[in-house]
C-alpha cells in the first residue's frame, strides 16, 4: 500500500479492519495488503474510499474468509453478552453512531468486542493508524454504548 492508500484504509477502512483482527483472533490471519488485493475488485468505491463496506459487505466478507456465515443486530449489550455464551458466536462489531463521549457530531465507527467475567474487550481502529485494545466494565460499556448509541452485528457460524 502506498502512503496515501493507508491513509484512505485509516480513514475510511475502520469495518475491514476490524475483520482482519477478526481473522486474527480466529487464526486464519489475512494482512491488509492481502485483503485488498482479494476484495478490491469487487468494491469499485474503494477507489476514492478504502475499505469502506456496508453490512451484508461484512457478511459476505467474512463467508468467503470462513469465520462466520449470517450475522444478527442488536442495541441491547446486555443481549449481545448472551451471545457469548454460545460458541457458535464468531465475532461482534459494535458501531458507533456518535463518539464515546455523546458528542452530538455523527461518527459512524466500528470496533470489535468480547465479553468475559463481567467485562467487555473493545478493539478499536483509530484514523491515524493506532489501535486502542483495553477492557472495560459492565456498568461503564454500558453507559458508554448507550452515548454513542451503539448498536451490534453479531456474527455467527451456525446454520
Amino acid at each position: 500500500m502506498t502512503d496515501g492508500e493507508k491513509d484512505q484504509f485509516y480513514k475510511y477502512g475502520c469495518v475491514s479492519r476490524c475483520i482482519i483482527q477478526l481473522t486474527e483472533w480466529h487464526h486464519k490471519p489475512i494482512t491488509p495488503d492481502d485483503f485488498i488485493a482479494r476484495f478490491y475488485p469487487h468494491y469499485p468505491q474503494w477507489s476514492q474510499f478504502l475499505g469502506l463496506l456496508s453490512l451484508s459487505d461484512i457478511i459476505d466478507i467474512c463467508r468467503e474468509l470462513k469465520i462466520g456465515r449470517h450475522a444478527d443486530t442488536y442495541r441491547d449489550s446486555a443481549v449481545v453478552r448472551e451471545y457469548f455464551k454460545d460458541v457458535k458466536t464468531s465475532g461482534v462489531f459494535m458501531f458507533s453512531e456518535r463518539d464515546f463521549n455523546g458528542g452530538s457530531s455523527p461518527n459512524y465507527h466500528c470496533s470489535l468486542v468480547g465479553y468475559n467475567n463481567q467485562r467487555w474487550r473493545v478493539w478499536s481502529p483509530a484514523t491515524n493508524g493506532i489501535v486502542v485494545d483495553g477492557e472495560i466494565e459492565n456498568p461503564v460499556f454500558d453507559e458508554m454504548t448507550g452515548k454513542c448509541l451503539a448498536h451490534f452485528l453479531v456474527l455467527r457460524c451456525d446454520r
